[in-house]
């Protein structure tokens, strides 16, 4: 990659915001070996809406590369030692506001696969006295592809928006959104592939209850109820003119993509490194197909 690639791209939109009540915190502390610097890591859930629970991954050390002190970290410390929270049984949970980014949670699978999933990870954390519950998103996206939701082999309405969005390394992730409004589906099923834009919307989680009948020889049928919570980014609005080459260039994308198969291609050698390693202790490891070639150059978002 040649050095500087990214000098010139535009600072990419990508932040989210999660306000609302403490419903779990997934917090461990520890020491890094390599700094021997205090670290609180792990999950906060935070609940928005009446059963709308967001998942931000946090991450802060007590001092800074630099040996500084992270302001950020005290707040963390703080959560970790005296957060309250709903699922905990406290009656008055602690308000969070949170200003974070959207990341992907990569892994392979037992068969090989590459896994990814959007997430919110990162950024600041607050606690505050009042909040002003949301859960929202504001990126920079690069739109590949669309499809129409299908259920039952039926159109829903709903549309599958597949896009490319960027970190803060301007390394490009791949991202799933939705859209719902009627309008916004004429508008994305009509704009070229690879079009540039800004797109924002909401972050929404809804537990999914499916109900399946057998039939009994006598007596009454019996019921099965399996459920599943389904976390999706419905976009609610976009720019009205889409960004022009001067803000993202073709070698710049190819620059952003080849970035991330090189993490992917890194990611698959420690992941085949792990399950070697699991083998050779006599661990029991799970049964794999191997884990699929991932080429840099061939960008299979």
């Amino acid at each position: 990659m040649e050095k500087g690639a990214y000098a010139k791209m535009k600072k990419m939109i990508n932040k989210t915001t999660v306000e609302g009540i403490l419903v779990e915190k997934d917090l461990r502390s520890g020491v890094a070996q390599n700094s021997g610097t205090a670290y609180i890591a792990g999950k906060l859930h935070v609940e928005t809406t009446d059963g709308n629970v967001i998942t931000v991954e946090v991450y802060e050390s007590e001092k800074t590369t630099k040996g500084l002190a992270n302001q950020k970290y005290p707040v963390l410390k703080g959560i970790f030692d005296n957060g309250q929270a709903k699922h905990d049984g406290a009656t008055n949970p602690t308000k969070l506001r949170i200003a974070s980014a959207l990341g992907t949670n990569d892994w392979f699978n037992k068969e090989g696969e590459l896994v990814c999933s959007l997430i919110n990870r990162g950024g600041f954390v607050n606690v505050s006295s009042s909040v002003n519950a949301k859960a929202d998103f504001e990126v920079d996206a690069v739109i590949k592809s669309v499809q129409p939701e299908l259920r039952n082999g039926e159109e829903t309405g709903r549309l599958y928006v597949n896009a490319i969005i960027f970190n803060y390394a301007n390394q490009a992730l791949p991202a799933k959104f939705v859209v719902e409004n009627k309008a916004g589906v004429k508008y994305f099923n009509s704009i070229e592939p690879m079009t540039f834009i800004k797109i924002w919307g909401d972050q929404v989680n809804s537990t999914i209850v499916n109900e399946k009948t057998e039939e009994s020889a006598f007596g009454d049928a019996k019921v099965v109820k399996s459920s599943y919570t389904r976390k999706e980014f419905v976009i609610t609005g976009a720019n009205t003119e889409a960004y022009n080459e001067s803000q993202l260039s073709a070698n710049e994308l190819q620059a952003a993509l080849q970035a991330r198969n090189v993490y992917i291609a890194e990611l698959k050698t420690k992941t085949e490194a792990y399950q070697s390693s699991k083998s050779a202790s006599g661990a029991k490891a799970a049964p794999s197909k191997g884990l699929g070639s991932v080429a840099v150059g061939n960008f299979n978002f």
